[in-house]
């Protein structure tokens, strides 16, 4: 799997290139590649309604 930072928001790959971060090698102290965007107050809601809207179908039966 080939990392890009983007979050999967429905079915689309989103980069916020506002605000991002960057994992650190713990052995040499190396910033890695590639930056990860910082999810927005809007995508974070997006996200959210998505998730509600298919939640069920998901879901195991219980009953």
């Amino acid at each position: 799997m080939r990392l890009t930072g983007k979050h999967l928001i429905g079915l689309n790959f989103v980069l916020n290139s506002e605000n991002s971060f960057r994992a650190v090698n713990p052995e040499s102290g190396e910033f890695l590649e590639p930056a990860f965007g910082e999810g927005t107050f809007r995508e974070v809601e997006t996200a959210t309604e998505f998730a509600e809207k298919d939640f069920d179908s998901y879901r195991l039966d219980r009953t």
